[in-house]
């Protein structure tokens, strides 16, 4: 039998090899990371140029932050773009000259970038920096500038819009988001401050909520949310059967907008709750839902430019549920899609639960339904609707003949009555 010279490493030879490799490792990673962050600057300088450039072609000079991302959405960039690439860098919107700038923190706030000249070098009032955390938002507003939040991830964005709606002070801000925000069970944003008033811009992001839990809850003072999609889960169970999880609810006394948002209620309930709001929606798209808009409570709501196909009712307007209290609740209707798809149901209803009277007033929109009917009156409350546009299952408002065929009393005897008033058309409901 032949035996091998072959021999393994020595001992020595092992750790010349771990020493070379050592030192080439100390060599050439600060050489990558080098070339890392220089290709990140090179990327964020680009990315700050094509914003400038975007600003500079807008018509007017932006006043504040909120109008710098609105020209930038126009051109076609996301709040996202302004988050720098480069590891502890930021891109600043300098006001004054109007033109994002890159800036290095960890070096007293040195610009790195800027397209144009600069009057104001250092960090002062008028650059607007986005932060992440309220610690960083406490450095950059003690260091001179101003804030704006932008979350960079889920974590990030629930901790900050906790923290907004917890606050007890007066506070007004906007928070951008940069990602979806997942909500865990039973988690929810409640806003219960009268002094606070907060705008959440998604940007074209996604709140989603789990079980047993509304996303959001304004119990107390304003709240706008834009540009982006709420769903909910809808997996709670009351004792009628009903899974009865909305995606947003608002109570009496406040202040809530939507814009460009969509909603998706997996339940057997409405998409927004407005229980005694005062509401602006414009562009609002419902889906997978069986009711889109609950007006109640006194909540005075005026609805803009949208798209709801929804099983039973897009709009339900309802009394004062058990309360005694006579208010009013209204909804006032100017253009949009309202569907219900269900062989029995109206696109809008007048429900009653409790005491009050229900106003509806319609200027415009596409109202549709399997039916043949358009409003349906259920319960023990007074209403009006007038109308004075739109098109009813395809036919216009002036060529509408006979406006009883439209109505029908669903579950009890309400009668109802027609006249022309001025040119309007005034559906008085008699319990």
């Amino acid at each position: 039998m032949k035996r091998s010279n072959k021999k393994g490493f020595t001992l020595v030879e092992l750790v010349i090899v771990v020493a070379v490799i050592a030192i080439l490792a100390a060599v050439l990673i600060p050489t990558i990371a080098g070339v890392v962050k220089k290709a990140n600057i090179a990327a964020d300088s680009a990315v700050a140029k094509n914003l400038n450039t975007a600003l500079a072609a807008a018509e007017d000079q932006p006043e504040n932050i909120d109008e710098v991302v609105a020209i930038l959405k126009d051109a076609g960039y996301m709040v996202s773009n302004l988050n720098a690439k480069t590891e502890g860098y930021l891109l600043v919107w300098e006001s004054e000259s109007n033109q994002i700038i890159l800036v290095n923190p960890e070096e007293d706030y040195e610009v790195i970038y800027k397209s144009k000249d600069l009057k104001n070098k250092t960090i002062g009032a008028t650059w607007y920096v986005p932060v992440a955390d309220a610690t960083l938002k406490a450095t950059i507003e003690a260091a001179g500038a101003k804030t704006y939040w932008a979350p960079v991830n889920s974590e990030g964005l629930v901790t900050a819009l906790k923290d907004l709606f917890g606050k007890d002070e007066a506070v007004v801000e906007t928070i951008y988001a940069m990602d979806d925000i997942k909500l865990d069970t039973n988690e929810r944003f409640t806003l219960n401050n009268e002094q606070a008033d907060i705008t959440l811009d998604l940007g074209g992001n996604t709140v989603s909520g789990k079980t047993a839990a509304t996303p959001f809850s304004v119990q107390k003072g304003s709240f706008t949310i834009a540009n982006g999609t709420i769903t909910s889960a809808g997996t709670v169970t009351a004792a009628n059967g009903l899974q009865v999880v909305t995606a947003f609810e608002a109570w009496a006394g406040t202040n809530v907008k939507f814009e460009n948002v969509e909603v998706s209620a997996n339940a057997d309930y409405a998409a927004l709750d407005m229980m005694g709001a005062t509401a602006n929606i414009n562009g609002l798209v419902v889906k997978n839902a069986t009711m889109g808009v609950e007006v109640s409570c006194g909540a005075n709501v005026v609805i803009e430019n949208a798209d709801m196909t929804v099983n039973y009712q897009a709009i339900q307007v309802v009394g004062n549920y058990n309360s005694s209290e006579a208010t009013v609740s209204k909804v006032t209707i100017n253009d949009g899609s309202f569907t219900s798809i269900h062989e029995l149901s109206t696109p809008v209803k007048v429900h009653t639960q409790g005491a009050g009277t229900a106003e509806i007033v319609i200027n415009g929109g596409e109202f549709n339904s399997e039916c043949g009917q358009i409003f349906a009156f259920n319960g023990a409350m007074k209403a009006t609707v007038t109308i004075t546009g739109g098109t009813f299952n395809g036919v216009d408002f002036a060529d509408v003949t006979d406006w009883n065929a439209l109505c029908k009393a669903s579950n009890n005897n309400s009668t109802w009555s027609v006249a022309n008033v001025d040119g309007a058309v005034v559906i008085t409901v008699n319990p």
